[in-house]
């Protein structure tokens, strides 16, 4: 089973996408911001195959957050959502950035799911 990160700082948007990678058969953890979901990232007993972060986060963005998380793992599938997605190819170039509003179709493909 697929694991996948999910890091907003909005509740009700952590339980949609929750809901539906679950209904697509992965398993997922939730963090509230940019510290926390480092935190997960880090203490995880089971690696993780996915990371889906916004930008704008109160205590750690998700820039942040992601530059410390591909340290630890550089293979990570991670895709950072935004209504204005920054430029952050130059400090995470395998990082996606899903520009938002997108469909529930749109974000499953970012991990390969059809």
């Amino acid at each position: 089973m697929k694991r996948i990160l999910i890091v907003d700082d909005e509740e009700c948007l952590r339980e949609v996408f929750q809901m539906l990678f679950e209904r697509n058969g992965w398993q997922v953890e939730t963090a509230k911001d940019g510290a926390e979901g480092v935190f997960k990232f880090r203490k995880a007993e089971v690696p993780f195959d996915g990371v889906l972060s916004d930008y704008q986060m109160p205590r750690m963005n998700g820039v942040v957050m992601l530059m410390e998380i591909v340290k630890l793992d550089s293979r990570i599938n991670a895709v950072m959502m935004s209504a204005d997605p920054p430029d952050i190819s130059k400090h995470l170039p395998g990082v996606k950035c899903l520009r938002k509003p997108f469909s529930n179709q749109e974000l499953l493909e970012q991990f390969g799911i059809r």
